[in-house]
């Protein structure tokens, strides 16, 4: 799932319309629950996208455009033919710049994408999860057992205790860091970097707080 968020200063229905109309000129749509600000849309890259209009305030609202990336027929078409799903998310930027000019939704497009939010949500340290074991002699099995055959009997008796676990956490120093950032055309990214690549390096300079 790739996903995309971006903002328009306009009440809920305004905006759900605006978006709609936007859609239909080019594509098709299916509006699942207009209520939810929920509709499908189908962007002509042999793909079916999402639409979710939240309402943030009386006056605006936020949209998270969700382009599937399931391994589907749809999607093994789609990435044969080897268009970006940038290349998605900017046929409906442009053709909602178009009909609405004057309106600042808080994207650009283009080739060049720059960070335009980013944070790290790491300190250069894991949680790592470690398990210990050990095995209770069982005292009982180790009698019957020597009783029955012996002194080899009384030592697998003996091994037929319970075993016990033990789990504990420790921050480890790691190479990488976890970063959540948002690029200029509002796709939305989270994973981690490692530290000495040229992303992070990138990013690292355009942190911001969000």
């Amino acid at each position: 799932m790739i996903l995309y968020s971006f903002h328009i200063d306009h009440p809920f229905e305004e905006a759900f319309q605006m978006l709609l109309d936007t859609a239909n000129s080019v594509g098709k749509t299916r509006v699942v629950r207009r209520d939810l600000g929920h509709f499908y849309w189908k962007s002509g890259f042999l793909q079916m996208e999402e639409f979710y209009v939240q309402k943030t305030n009386p006056s605006a609202c936020n949209v998270q455009l969700v382009i599937n990336t399931s391994s589907n027929d749809y999607g093994d078409k789609f990435r044969a033919k080897r268009v970006s799903y940038d290349k998605i998310a900017d046929k409906f930027y442009h053709a909602l710049m178009e009909r609405y000019p004057k309106e600042d939704f808080g994207i650009s497009t283009g080739s060049t994408l720059y960070v335009a939010q980013a944070k790290v949500l790491t300190d250069g340290h894991e949680m790592r999860y470690i398990t210990s074991s050990h095995r209770t002699p069982s005292i009982g099995g180790a009698l019957l057992g020597g009783v029955a055959f012996g002194v080899g009997g009384a030592i697998i008796g003996g091994m037929s205790g319970r075993t016990q676990s033990n789990t504990r956490t420790e921050f480890v120093r790691t190479d990488r860091v976890y970063v959540r950032a948002v690029l200029s055309n509002g796709r939305y990214t989270e994973g981690w970097l490692k530290t000495d690549s040229m992303t992070y390096r990138y990013i690292s300079v355009n942190m911001a707080e969000y």
